[in-house]
């Protein structure tokens, strides 16, 4: 039956199972500019951050009622959760993580890695080894600890299914090799091999690598960085100011164009990298 552009969007009109059906779209709102356009565009970017973190557990919890409402994991997700985030208000958008959705399904809960290399659910898949986020906790602990008083804090930890450990740090002051071994000992000397093998990596951030923490934005003050933004505006500059909202960024300017001093919160920042020299 085709469709047809009209005032409110596209309508769609088709035949679906032996009944005519006409749905409307409301028309794309590429360039959002009320508060309240902007404030849910921010929202649901949040969400859709979290649900990135998040997606191989999404992907498990609501795999079941995914294939029985043909829809995505993904789109289940923030659809029970949107509630949650949609509770903010304008000046501050918080995700209480105590009330996230994670899974509408039941989830069967190891006691350890034989279980799970033995067992499988209905569906033929191995079951969601959760035991996993135990055991980042405790390393996130062992990491405070040992880098508490130094002016070293973690960027990144990521642990893998087969128990691959990543831990990426950083320095107010730089960090050297010996800050690596450091905190590679501290970690693997509160850690039982004979429990549970596991390969542990511990390096600095490197310097090609995107900016993620507020701390990581101050330590580089004074430095070029190219910024790109959700909205796919790209951008080098000095960097001014790196404040608790965003930073202040001033470009270099052209033959055609001056220099301006350009403000970006952190939620709209996709990538931030500092500009290496040579």
């Amino acid at each position: 039956m085709g469709s047809n552009s009209g005032k409110i969007g596209t309508v769609v009109a088709c035949t679906w199972k032996g009944k005519e059906v006409m749905r409307g779209y409301s028309r794309l709102i590429t360039n959002p500019q009320t508060p309240a356009q902007l404030l849910h565009r921010a929202k649901f970017r949040t969400i859709s951050l979290l649900d990135s973190d998040l997606l191989p557990m999404v992907k498990r919890g609501f795999r079941q009622m995914a294939d029985e409402q043909s829809s995505t994991e993904t789109g289940l997700f923030i659809k029970h959760n949107w509630p949650i985030i949609n509770a903010s208000s304008e000046e501050e958008i918080i995700i209480p993580l105590n009330e996230v959705v994670i899974s509408k399904n039941k989830i069967f809960l190891p006691v350890s890695k034989k279980v799970v290399s033995l067992q499988r659910n209905e569906r033929g898949r191995k079951p969601l080894f959760l035991l996993v986020m135990i055991e980042k906790i405790k390393i996130l602990e062992l990491i405070n600890n040992a880098l508490e008083g130094s002016d070293k804090f973690l960027v990144n930890l990521k642990i893998t299914p087969d128990n691959r450990i990543f831990v990426d740090i950083d320095g107010d002051n730089g960090v050297t090799i010996d800050d690596c071994i450091e905190l590679s000992r501290a970690i693997e000397g509160s850690l039982n091999r004979e429990e549970e093998d596991f390969e542990l990596n511990v390096s600095s951030a490197g310097a090609d690598q995107p900016l993620k923490l507020t701390r990581q934005y101050r330590k580089n003050v004074g430095r070029d960085l190219e910024v790109v933004t959700f909205d796919g505006e790209k951008v080098e500059g000095t960097l001014e100011d790196a404040s608790d909202e965003g930073i202040v960024l001033r470009t270099h300017g052209t033959k055609k164009q001056a220099p301006e001093t350009l403000r970006f919160a952190y939620r709209d920042i996709k990538s931030a990298r500092v500009v290496i020299k040579f």
